[in-house]
């Protein structure tokens, strides 16, 4: 039913160029729990539009394995404990956790400009805060782009190769599960005027960095980050999500989630380090999507681990 509902609004989106059919097309795929097949068409990712505001177009059709998306669901079954460890008051995340949907996808086909390890969507800021939003990781994606392979591995240190080859598959599945879930699925928007903002104000929680009681400023109604931030909004979030990886991969629940458990203490230290390690070396990579004529960047991951580098 919510496949027939999803597709009628596609319809209806594509010959009227709605933005809400497009929307209401959102609303029934994320209604669509766990799926044999998933697939999602639209213009979504703006990481290329200087603006930080127009989409572009993509549409991607993946099967879902069902053995490594149990793991997926274990990380999602643990997500509001595990968003009570994040560096921020809990007051900065939503009321309710909206539990995704979030699944291993074996890609068939993905048209766009660079295919993702991982998506977080939909983007609508409304629809993510109120009524959820969808996770999956690209299994075949992950391992086309982190396989072991027989070269030396370019800025990574003779000692290292062998090590980081052997764990960055792993510590990049763990690091893309984190980032999704966990690094796109937190926070909340206070708008002015809500009760939201006016029980914030009232309950005087400590601004995180001044330690004074937080008093504003707050999103004008109907704003959105994008809208709010720009050309930076897409850079920034995705900088948030990485940290969240390699903030939480320290964490023993999690690292037990993806089959790292306390009677492996060396195992433990080796994936936590190749995981930094890729951050560092993805980083440095990044340096490819800089235009240093224009002083922009090109790749909004790019940026936001160049950042952390």
């Amino acid at each position: 039913e919510e496949q027939t509902k999803m597709l009628e609004s596609y319809i209806e989106s594509f010959e009227l160029g709605s933005i809400e059919a497009h929307k209401e097309a959102s609303r029934q795929w994320v209604k669509d729990v766990s799926p044999a097949v998933e697939s999602y068409i639209g213009f979504i990712e703006s990481y290329r539009d200087p603006s930080g505001a127009r989409g572009e177009w993509e549409g991607f059709v993946a099967c879902v394995n069902r053995e490594v998306s149990l793991k997926f669901q274990q990380l999602v079954d643990g997500a509001e404990a595990m968003l009570g460890l994040m560096p921020w008051p809990r007051s900065f995340e939503k009321a309710r956790f909206l539990r995704p949907d979030f699944t291993s996808l074996e890609v068939l086909a993905f048209g766009s400009s660079g295919v993702p390890a991982g998506i977080n969507i939909p983007n609508y800021d409304d629809i993510r805060q109120h009524e959820g939003f969808k996770n999956v990781s690209l299994g075949n994606v992950l391992q086309a782009n982190y396989g072991a392979g027989d070269k030396p591995i370019p800025f990574i240190a003779a000692a290292d190769q062998a090590l980081f080859k052997k764990l960055k598959a792993e510590a990049f599945e763990m690091q893309v599960g984190i980032h999704e879930l966990l690094g796109h699925g937190s926070g909340r928007l206070y708008h002015q005027g809500t009760p939201d903002a006016a029980a914030l104000v009232a309950a005087n929680e400590p601004h995180p960095l001044t330690g004074e009681p937080i008093s504003g400023p707050f999103y004008p109604p109907g704003a959105t980050w994008d809208t709010t931030f720009g050309a930076i909004a897409s850079q920034y979030e995705e900088c948030k999500a990485e940290c969240s990886g390699i903030y939480l991969c320290l964490e023993p629940a999690v690292l037990k989630i993806f089959g790292f458990t306390d009677g492996q203490e060396g195992v433990i230290h080796d994936v936590q380090y190749v995981n930094w390690l890729l951050m560092v070396h993805a980083g440095l990579k990044a340096l490819e999507f800089y235009t240093p004529e224009t002083k922009q960047w090109r790749q909004a991951h790019s940026c936001g681990r160049f950042v952390i580098l």
